[in-house]
């Protein structure tokens, strides 16, 4: 072969080589931009993602709000300046991103939604989450079992609802995917809200606060009577959407419902924070939703990785979820329950958290 056409071969191979390089070897910027800094749930979600993402030898950078929309937005415009490649969003309000998003979008920033999913911007390309709509499903299926509602004959069990911030697009899937399970029962009347709050307007909470469920419950204890003693009304089943609420919903049974392990309503809750699951040894939380943030946070690490490497990026679901302007492409993990009889084998056993951190 003539040298010229060893030269011409020898320089396609290292051109070829060097764009394969660009895409893995050379670090990316990926932000991740967090709702609030006291939400053990989100906090470990950003520190999985970001310990996996520098394995790879990515660069990450965390920015952490307060809760509010507006500290959210001037955070990702940091990390827009800050030349990200990619965002990463659990968004505070789902609906208030569009015009920081635009921005992201003409530097062509792939944004990823996590957990909860940013509506109305053309600016996201993913949304990554649990299955919300399974997770409302698992919390009311879990209740129908102990409160005993497929059998026929008895008294009627009474219930209240607790469900999240309206500007959180979960909240409706939880709602349907409960509400798809009980409303059966409350239309039989197998199952009765006393209060007639069963509905998602009447049953949210602002900015998911502990302090607002624990308000909401006494003035439901007042309202309603409800309490263990002979002359009070029966509560047997609060469905809390997490268990920031359940927490708000514990003290006030405790304190102004003067409930007892023993006589406990059956609490709902998800994301297994530390001290639920101490609530869940002890009978005065019935179960937790396990959303694993290992599993999504590596899920999430990943399809950056693809995106990185020229790969397809990897979903499970096309029709699942849109935004108000477009069907998201959608990577959705599977969630389970944690109660008193599997918290060895789900929490401990995995080492999610230590046997010591949850006496």
């Amino acid at each position: 072969m003539h040298l010229s056409s060893l030269k011409k071969i020898f320089i396609m191979g290292i051109t070829a080589a060097l764009m394969t390089c660009s895409l893995s070897c050379f670090a990316q910027k990926i932000g991740i931009s967090l709702p609030n800094p006291d939400r053990p749930r989100f906090n470990l979600d950003g520190e999985v993602m970001k310990s996996e993402l520098e394995a790879d030898g990515q660069e990450v950078i965390v920015k952490c709000g307060d809760r509010t929309a507006e500290t959210q937005i001037k955070n990702i415009e940091e990390l827009i300046s800050n030349d990200c490649d990619y965002l990463v969003i659990v968004p505070v309000d789902g609906s208030a991103l569009g015009d920081v998003l635009n921005k992201a979008k003409e530097k062509n920033i792939t944004v990823i939604s996590y957990d909860r999913l940013i509506m109305n911007s053309d600016a996201v390309k993913y949304y990554a989450t649990f299955d919300n709509y399974k997770v409302g499903e698992i919390m009311a299926e879990y209740l129908v079992k102990k409160l005993n509602l497929t059998q026929s004959g008895g008294d009627p069990k009474y219930i209240e609802f607790f469900s999240g911030d309206k500007s959180d697009n979960n909240v409706e899937a939880l709602w349907e995917g409960a509400m798809k399970v009980l409303k059966p029962y409350l239309e039989q009347g197998r199952l009765i809200c006393r209060s007639s709050e069963s509905t998602l307007d009447t049953t949210h909470t602002l900015n998911w606060e502990k302090d607002e469920a624990s308000r909401r419950m006494t003035q439901l204890i007042d309202s309603m009577n409800y309490g263990p003693g002979e002359d009070k009304n029966r509560l047997d089943a609060v469905l809390c959407h997490n268990d920031g609420l359940a927490l708000g919903v514990i003290e006030a049974l405790y304190k102004n419902g003067e409930y007892r392990k023993e006589n406990f309503p059956f609490v709902t809750g998800q994301d297994c924070q530390v001290i639920n699951l101490k609530y869940i040894k002890r009978g005065m939380q019935a179960m937790s939703v396990f959303k694993d943030a290992r599993v999504l946070a590596y899920a999430v690490a990943n399809m950056i990785m693809q995106k990185i490497n020229g790969e397809e990026v990897v979903v499970n679901s096309t029709d699942t979820y849109t935004d108000g302007t477009s069907n998201i492409p959608t990577l959705l993990c599977s969630p389970k329950f944690v109660d008193k009889d599997n918290i060895q084998e789900i929490i401990i056993e995995s080492g999610f958290y230590d046997a010591s951190e949850l006496k």
